[in-house]
């Protein structure tokens, strides 16, 4: 498309051009600057990115949030984990975002601890989930403020305890 030949070009003039795309009222023209941008991982699309993750279309938010694990993996680990735990977990993007928080490890136990203790319910249920799977720090954490969590999300968190393979 001609937002790929853009992305070839770094003059400010391109990006500027992908950056405007990122608004469009065409659902597709905006999937094609998140594509845009995904093959650039130029930081200028950082935060237009961050916008389309509260975009009405599904499919942009879904592209989003694989376009932000790249930068994710690019050394904006912190930045997009949490962005990511900002939004309450939706069907739709649910999956990509595990994905990305997941492939972040031990890096994000201080993000994930403050989501645990966040009063949100939906949000505390994510932090629980993501923890089961980091290990003995996850575990830990889930450990040490199970006590401290409401009835329903402290079951749940012990329920998650009982399915690892940890001594």
């Amino acid at each position: 498309t001609a937002l790929d030949h853009l992305a070839g070009y770094s003059d400010s003039r391109a990006m500027s051009a992908i950056r405007n795309c990122f608004t469009h009222p065409q659902p597709v023209v905006r999937q094609a600057a998140i594509q845009a941008a995904a093959s650039r991982l130029d930081s200028c699309f950082f935060d237009p990115l961050l916008s389309l993750l509260d975009d009405p279309q599904p499919e942009v938010r879904l592209e989003t949030v694989q376009v932000l694990g790249k930068y994710a993996e690019k050394g904006l680990i912190l930045s997009v984990s949490q962005e990511l735990l900002k939004r309450s977990p939706e069907p739709e993007t649910a999956e990509a975002v595990r994905h990305v928080l997941l492939r972040a490890g031990s890096t994000i136990l201080p993000l994930l601890e403050a989501e645990l203790l966040s009063g949100d319910q939906s949000r505390c249920a994510r932090a629980i989930e993501i923890l089961s799977f980091l290990d003995v720090a996850g575990a830990n954490i889930l450990l040490t403020h199970i006590l401290d969590l409401p009835a329903r999300e402290a079951y749940l968190a012990a329920e998650n305890l009982g399915n690892l393979n940890l001594s």
